[in-house]
């Protein structure tokens, strides 16, 4: 173990590395849990703020019945979509010095991973396809969409 030596009341004295290390790393996780859990309630409000739509459309309105399964699950899969963008920009950010850096390397990923499906579609082969398919966004979400809550795609989205 690595010492730091350290001097207290005039004597000398050493002091494990680790004392000094631990409590830094301890504040650091605590700063990036808080930096994604901010970010994330960004964008959970945002998107919170788009459940009056069907509300308006569907009971105050009276535009007919609507099946709210596909809604919920079509929220659920954006919210999952959303946390998996907000987790990956925050990875560039925190790999990055400029913050206009990250945000061009972030558009460029997950525009990347929302638009692969196109190229899975024209793949030569079907496997290589159905690989290229499954790392989409678009793939997964559409589940969702259609109101089923698949397990492959919300393990997809929360191992992001």
């Amino acid at each position: 173990m690595r010492y730091v030596a350290g001097w207290r009341c005039g004597c000398h004295r050493l002091v494990p590395a680790a004392a000094f290390v631990q409590p830094a790393l301890r504040r650091f996780a605590g700063v990036a849990i808080h930096v994604r859990e901010s970010a994330l309630a960004l964008v959970l409000m945002l998107i919170a703020s788009t459940l009056l739509y069907p509300l308006v459309m569907f009971w105050v309105w009276k535009l007919g019945p609507i099946d709210m399964g596909p809604v919920w699950s079509g929220y659920l899969g954006l919210t999952l979509m959303s946390a998996a963008g907000v987790a990956i920009g925050l990875l560039v950010s925190s790999l990055t010095k400029s913050q206009v850096i990250a945000f061009f390397i972030t558009f460029v990923v997950l525009f990347a991973l929302v638009t692969v499906d196109q190229v899975g579609d024209i793949a030569s082969s079907p496997k290589l396809g159905a690989i290229i398919q499954y790392v989409s966004f678009h793939s997964h979400v559409q589940n969702f969409a259609r109101g089923l809550i698949d397990t492959r795609s919300v393990l997809y989205f929360v191992s992001l």
